[in-house]
């Protein structure tokens, strides 16, 4: 007969084994159907704390763990910032309507940011929002949101 493998649990077997030493299934006889022993299935381990904070970063803000769109974004960030600072300077001094314009450059240079880091990818910020979910829609909403009601929150308190 041979070494071979016992047909049910693919341990091996020595010749002239009527019985597998691993299984304890009979062997030489015809199968009954019986099904192969499974290996256990790993149980997945909740993740909780720190990990699980960088899960959901991983997944709603992939543009963080891609350096070149981190990089990117960071800038234009600053830009943003510096375009939204001279928008405010000129709205003080009184020219509302080219700040509001310089303002609203300011928004989507943020905007453009904001999409990048929440797609994972540099795009026009109309195909990261035909990309979004409803997940990301509420993030770049609120995102979005954050700094027009930041600067009427400055402006209503003057």
């Amino acid at each position: 007969m041979g070494d071979s493998k016992c047909p049910f649990c693919g341990a091996e077997r020595g010749p002239d084994t009527k019985f597998c030493t691993e299984c304890g299934s009979r062997l030489g006889a015809p199968s009954i159907g019986r099904p192969l022993p499974q290996p256990p299935q790993e149980e997945e381990q909740e993740v909780v704390g720190a990990a699980r904070l960088l899960q959901w970063f991983m997944e709603y803000f992939p543009g963080i763990f891609r350096p070149k769109v981190l990089v990117l974004s960071i800038l234009a960030l600053v830009v943003a910032l510096g375009v939204g600072i001279l928008a405010l300077v000129m709205a003080l001094l009184g020219a509302v309507i080219p700040a509001m314009f310089i303002g609203g450059s300011a928004m989507v240079i943020y905007w453009t940011a904001v999409s990048w880091l929440l797609l994972g990818d540099l795009c026009m910020p109309s195909e990261a929002l035909a990309e979004f979910n409803g997940t990301h829609w509420l993030i770049f909403a609120l995102l979005a949101a954050a700094p027009v009601v930041g600067t009427l929150i400055w402006f209503s308190t003057r």
